[in-house]
């Protein structure tokens, strides 16, 4: 018993000296290391290969290479430096110019070998285009290494004017370490001209290897880094915040991207082997990098008659309008869109995926009611379908027909489903449009063709219907929470004594609590299908007790809601398609919470376009004591409200966003849209 106990003290004493030193190790260690640091990527030597252009050691034909450029066998490396243990520089990069500045200028983007560095990037949330500078230790702290977060290897000067990932020795499969031929000399430059007024010009930077005195880095031919002298903006680099994820929000305050003065991108490595997105990352949302990847054999495309006038919008993010002159930008639909096509983001979409989303046996004998309706192919600005089933065709067909009238649609093959609720899983993602999304689906939202008014060939209807508007200002409306609408939703959940859960039935109930302040409610009972005698016994005694509790309501015309400066917007299958209306009436909306949404929705901010009120309505009374209290502020909402209406819920910005979203979906796709089996609209 006395020798247990002995062992058990002496495993105690172990135990306590083991955690001593793992304290002791973790205290020595730079705040910057990771214990669990992923180890440098090996790619196979195969893959390394100059880009397409240039020479071995070769110089950019624009610029010349210095003379004291040296060769990759003059390259010892630096004694004791390694990426661990290396304290990071920080930067002096100002927040707001990384979240307003205007996103990387779109298009065809050069397919590059692996281990280059080029500053054709459009997206800042990729590894690939995110650095960190390591200082090498000298007292003025600006030399240093620039590191890739993708390949946690530097930027290497291989001689010459060649730049790259990779190390100087045999096989040229790793990541360059920190060298001589990898330290640079980082030169700060004076601040530009910020692209949007509203932003704080970003910091610059020039960065010269040590090893010569002429060897900068710059953007050559096609994007390409290259070492050598400097001419004009082509050596000066903006020093932008890498975007931040919650979960690793402490580490990341040390990465950057670089975005090129001369290019307007932002630099990255190119790689074809080493992931995006590595699994001890986590999750978070990727953003979509818009490129052209490379199309199987096949004709080529049709030249767009207002090609010119198409390539000049996309620089300055404006939609090609065929009425006149360029009346609508389309930035502010950029990263909304990024958002929709993100599980696409690697691109070479191909025809057979499109073929499988319109295949009517993949989706089963119980969603045979709901199938995919048509399948769409625009080539030359011609809008061509085919179609499986009717449902809704018609407002789909006219939509489709007046935005090709509005703007040149680019080339782009999609499919879409007509029907309310989302149908693609979000673990199996195809590329189907719907005109209504939620966070368990990847559906790809589009404009509803429920809100297009085919009489008028506008959006979004009903509001269409009113030609002159309102004709009450605000303060002339009535001070009540109004609301009119069917038994739309998930009813037969609330069948019973559960009716009082139904949130559009709980209005018929605040209502009638508050008839002073709230007329609003749905105009039936809402009654089951009567399959069996139970369900004639439900209905029974839900119709008595709404007439006690919550009487249905009179149908009313949607100009009713002009009359009240508050209204009540609750969701019926799904998110209702009356919300674009609604904000163009110009009062205040309380807005359920709710898990769908249409394509717009994430353009609208809480309290600054609209009320919310919890998906229950239980907390309607306390928010519209607040609107009475407050009537300035509730008047301020409404006014932003129909202001973002009247900007970006109109026909002309229905069809900007459809050529903004077809133009980032064909950049994605590897082949030419087809059009046998198709007819025109």
């Amino acid at each position: 018993m006395e020798g247990r106990e002995c062992r058990s003290d002496v495993e105690r004493v172990h135990c306590w000296l083991l955690l001593l030193l793992l304290l002791a190790a973790g205290l020595l260690l730079p705040r910057s290391v990771s214990l669990f640091e992923p180890a440098q990527v090996t790619l196979p030597a195969s893959s390394v290969q100059l880009a397409k252009g240039t020479t071995p050691g070769g110089g950019d034909p624009h610029l010349p290479s210095s003379p004291s450029s040296p060769s990759p066998s003059s390259t010892p490396p630096l004694t004791g430096m390694s990426l661990r243990g290396t304290a990071a520089r920080r930067l002096p990069v100002p927040q707001p110019a990384a979240r307003c500045e205007p996103p990387p200028p779109r298009g065809g983007a050069t397919r590059f070998d692996d281990w280059v560095f080029a500053a054709d990037g459009t997206s800042a949330h990729s590894w690939a285009a995110q650095f960190r500078f390591l200082a090498s230790g000298v007292a003025d702290g600006m030399r240093g290494h620039l590191v890739n977060r993708l390949s946690s290897g530097c930027v290497n000067w291989r001689g010459g004017g060649e730049v790259r990932g990779h190390c100087n020795s045999e096989p040229q499969d790793r990541a360059a370490p920190p060298s001589a031929s990898t330290e640079l000399h980082w030169l700060e430059q004076p601040k530009g001209t910020p692209r949007v007024a509203a932003c704080v010009a970003a910091e610059r930077a020039r960065f010269r290897f040590t090893l010569a005195a002429e060897a900068y880095l710059y953007a050559g031919e096609g994007g390409v880094l290259r070492a050598g002298a400097c001419t004009a903006h082509r050596c000066d680099f903006e020093l932008l915040a890498a975007p931040r994820a919650e979960e690793r929000a402490e580490e990341e305050h040390e990465w950057f991207v670089l975005r090129s003065v001369a290019t307007g991108r932002y630099v990255k490595l190119h790689h074809a082997e080493m992931p995006e997105d590595p699994s001890w990352n986590g999750i978070h949302h990727q953003e979509v990098a818009l490129k052209r990847p490379r199309r199987t054999a096949g004709p080529s495309r049709d030249r767009l008659t207002a090609a010119a006038l198409e390539e000049a919008a996309r620089a300055r993010g404006q939609c090609p309008l065929k009425r006149g002159q360029l009346a609508y930008n389309t930035s502010l639909w950029e990263p909304v869109v990024q958002r929709y096509l993100e599980p696409w983001v690697e691109g070479n979409l191909s025809a057979t995926v499109l073929d499988m989303a319109y295949w009517k046996s993949i989706y089963g004998w119980s969603r045979r009611n709901a199938l995919p309706g048509v399948h769409v192919s625009v080539r030359g600005g011609v809008v061509y379908v085919k179609e499986q089933v009717d449902y809704r065709l018609e407002l789909f067909r006219d939509m489709m027909r007046s935005v090709s009238r509005i703007v040149q649609l680019p080339d782009a093959e999609f499919v879409a489903h007509l029907w309310d609720h989302p149908k693609v899983p979000r673990q199996q993602p195809l590329p189907i449009f719907a005109h209504y999304a939620d966070e368990a689906h990847r559906d790809i939202p589009m404009p509803a063709p429920w809100s297009w008014d085919t009489a008028r060939h506008a959006f979004p209807q009903p509001f269409t219907k009113l030609p002159h508007g309102c004709p009450l200002n605000y303060d002339q409306r009535r001070a009540q929470l109004y609301f009119r609408g069917g038994c739309n939703g998930p009813t037969r959940g609330w069948r019973g004594p559960l009716w009082r859960f139904y949130p559009r039935k709980r209005a018929n109930r605040i209502s009638k609590q508050m008839p002073d302040k709230v007329d609003a409610g749905v105009y039936d009972h809402c009654d089951s299908a009567k399959l069996s005698k139970m369900e004639h016994g439900w209905d029974a005694q839900m119709e008595k007790e709404m007439w006690e509790e919550g009487p249905k309501k009179k149908i009313e015309s949607f100009a009713a809601n002009c009359g009240f400066k508050y209204l009540l917007h609750i969701d019926g299958n799904v998110a209702s398609s009356r919300m674009a209306s609604e904000l163009h009436v110009g009062s205040t909306v309380f807005k359920q919470r709710s898990f769908s949404s249409e394509y717009f929705y994430p353009l609208l901010k809480p309290w600054v376009h609209y009320v919310p009120v919890a998906s229950n309505l239980e907390d309607v009374p306390a928010k519209l004591k607040w609107a009475n209290e407050n009537p300035q502020m509730a008047h301020s909402i409404a006014a932003a409200g129909q202001a973002f209406a009247k900007a970006h819920l109109h026909e002309t910005a229905v069809a900007c966003y459809w050529w903004h979203l077809l133009s980032a979906l064909g950049e994605l796709q590897n082949f030419v849209p087809r059009t046998k089996g198709f007819h025109p609209i």
